[in-house]
């Protein structure tokens, strides 16, 4: 029969091959000795924990003294498995334990060098040379016996923290003012709060820098945590949906900081004044029915001078206006419902026109062209008046109008129906219009558009391509804008390019730019020649998708006198003779400085006439068929520069 004492051992080793044991105190008999258990402890447990440390097998280390490091009542053994321990996960790499088992061993045993070492040394790599500084002092003072070895460590590390801590520059600090927003500027929101809480310096260089906050979007819950703080700075705000979540839900939140969830409510908080007060910009894009009700948002806003609202929904009543009981400072809007089921009625936003006087930029995308009535009555100081023309870059536009102008400059009309309403813009604003781009959607009528000069009008886009006008309204436009110097035609194919539209292109003294799409060409060279040599300011030509008779037109090109850049799109009803006397005549051009051809068959022979041109610079040739880049740059003079490509990515030579 076994002894007590071998009974425990047996149990003890058993329990070492069986890891789901989870306590020794479960193997042995409530009465037996601790004396014993420590004894077994000591020979079996700690030899085999120090051997698995020895060959590098940590898991193996770390595992047994686990399980029965609870167990140990022997303070002493107890200190010499954290230490194990501490030894192990310092060599698996686990800072969040060695840490732990260190500040445990400091606590167990204040006058052990090891647990300071080991702390310390955590601090360290975290980068935190305070707390290096402060476990290593409290370890110098609490140790009264310190062998040469740990005294070493300790006063090292207490050395190289200070040295550290000395060595370190607040780089925020030592920027100018306008380099560190713009380092700060490309920190996430979530980075921006992180900041703040560094140090003092860098919280108020966080909140209190105007320029960090002028611009703020919001685009997820957390991004509105930081609005309570920052209200003072904020001068442009929107609200997106980049990640899924609906905007509504987003805004609800907004609201929800700012003390002010219940929009009905008569009375707002300080907090959703000081926001409403200060911002002057903001863009609200929708993606879901929730949409804000655009009524009670300008209710809540008042101070707004620029406004985007688009949304995508069901329903019209997030846009309706059809009153307000104040006058607004906005002078510029963007309203876009892009849902086609409907589109956006005079009337639902008659409150908003006829009650912002100061209104300078106007874009409305899939509206009722009734509203143009409204704006023609009560928006008096608009200068661009962009409707339903969504390529249109409007701020890019905004910048080459000066601030003092008054009067309408730039004018976009698209898919609008009634000569009545473009007869009525047209007439008003003839002594300020400087760009019209025209794109009629079925004409009601066959009246002429226009029956007064526009002097000013300097570019003119008319785009047929939805609804041709008539020869007589055509030409009755171009005869009363004499002053244009960059004329755009698309056409329809039912809408040929007669002789006499050709004349009244002639009659444009001043055009120097000139685009020609998807032209039905009736006219004969002889009359395209004459037109041409009237155009003597004429520098830039473009011709795209034109019919079988645009050969006519290219033999008169070469009659440009100061043609500087053509670019000739989709032309392959020419054959390779019309081709070669077109370049052969354009080769001897004086003037010429870059070519473009695009989609269409070219050869190196016909490359090779330009060999003894000495005014081009450069020829771009894009997905061109029956040559490739090798042949065309042997082709070419060295003094001509080859960009050779698809519309996907061009290389450069």
């Amino acid at each position: 029969m076994l002894s007590s004492q071998e009974s425990a051992k047996e149990n003890l080793e058993s329990s070492l091959d069986s890891p789901s044991k989870p306590s020794l105190l479960n193997s042995l008999n409530k009465d037996e000795s601790r004396s014993i258990y420590s004894e077994q402890i000591k020979h079996t447990v700690l030899p085999r924990i120090q051997n698995g440390l020895e060959r590098i097998l940590n898991e193996e280390t770390i595992r047994p003294s686990n399980m029965y490091i609870d167990d140990l009542k022997d303070k002493q053994l107890l200190i010499t498995a954290i230490k194990l321990q501490i030894m192990a996960w310092r060599s698996k790499g686990n800072l969040v334990e060695q840490l732990r088992q260190a500040e445990t061993l400091i606590s167990m045993a204040p006058e052990d060098p090891e647990g300071y070492i080991n702390a310390a040394e955590v601090h360290s790599i975290r980068g935190k040379q305070s707390n290096v500084i402060d476990i290593v002092y409290e370890g110098m003072t609490r140790i009264s016996n310190i062998n040469d070895s740990a005294y070493d460590k300790l006063t090292r590390q207490y050395h190289q923290a200070e040295t550290r801590v000395s060595s370190r520059v607040d780089f925020l600090d030592q920027f100018p003012y306008d380099l560190t927003c713009k380092v700060v500027n490309h920190l996430p929101r979530e980075s921006l709060s992180e900041c703040s809480r560094v140090s003092r310096s860098w919280q108020d260089l966080i909140l209190y820098y105007p320029l960090i906050w002028r611009i703020y979007s919001i685009e997820r819950k957390n991004d509105a945590s930081m609005l309570p703080n920052v209200t003072q700075h904020i001068e442009e705000l929107s609200f997106r949906d980049e990640e899924g979540n609906l905007p509504f839900v987003i805004f609800a939140r907004f609201m929800e900081i700012l003390g002010s969830y219940n929009w009905n409510n008569e009375k707002h908080n300080l907090a959703l004044s000081k926001v409403s007060s200060k911002v002057n910009d903001i863009s609200l894009v929708f993606k879901g029915e929730d949409a804000i009700s655009l009524s009670q948002f300008l209710m809540d806003f008042r101070n707004l001078i620029s406004l985007e609202y688009y949304a995508c929904s069901n329903t019209k009543k997030w846009v309706s206006v059809p009153t307000l009981p104040y006058t607004t400072i906005l002078q510029k809007i963007y309203l876009k419902a892009d849902d086609f089921s409907f589109r956006i009625e005079s009337e639902e936003i008659k409150g908003l026109l006829s009650n912002s006087p100061h209104l300078r930029i106007i874009t409305l995308i899939n509206a009722n062209e009734s509203i143009l009535s409204t704006i023609h009555q009560h928006c008096l100081n608009v200068i661009i008046l962009n409707f339903d023309n969504s390529d249109v870059p409007v701020d890019d536009v905004a910048k080459r109008v000066s601030d003092d102008a008054t009067g309408l400059h730039y004018l976009y009309l698209h898919y609008v129906s009634s000569v009545k309403n473009i007869k009525q813009l047209l007439e008003t604003h003839w002594n300020t219009l400087r760009n019209l781009d025209f794109k009629p959607l079925s004409l009601t009528s066959f009246d002429p558009l226009v029956t007064i000069t526009l002097p000013y009008i300097e570019e003119l886009i008319i785009d047929m391509t939805c609804s041709p006008l008539n020869e007589q309204q055509l030409i009755s436009l171009l005869q009363y804008c004499p002053s244009t110097r960059s004329l755009t035609l698309v056409f329809c194919y039912s809408l040929k390019m007669t002789t006499n539209v050709f004349q009244a292109i002639g009659l444009l003294q001043h055009l120097n730019t000139l685009v020609i799409c998807n032209a039905n060409v009736s006219v004969d060279t002889a009359t395209a020649t004459q037109v041409f040599q009237k155009l003597k300011q004429m520098k830039r030509l473009t011709i795209r998708y034109c019919g079988e008779m645009t050969y006519n037109l290219f033999m008169a090109v070469p009659h440009f006198l100061n043609l500087e850049n053509i670019c000739i799109y989709d032309q392959n009803n020419l054959t390779m003779d019309q081709l070669r006397n077109f370049i052969s005549n354009l080769s001897i051009s004086k003037n010429l400085r870059t070519i473009l051809f695009s989609n269409m068959t070219l050869n190196a022979d016909l490359l090779k006439e330009f060999q003894n041109n000495n005014s081009l610079k450069s020829i771009t040739l894009r997905v061109i068929k029956g040559i490739n880049e090798h042949l065309a740059r042997q082709a070419l003079p060295p003094q001509i520069s080859l960009t050779f490509g698809s519309w996907a990515g061009i290389i450069t030579i």
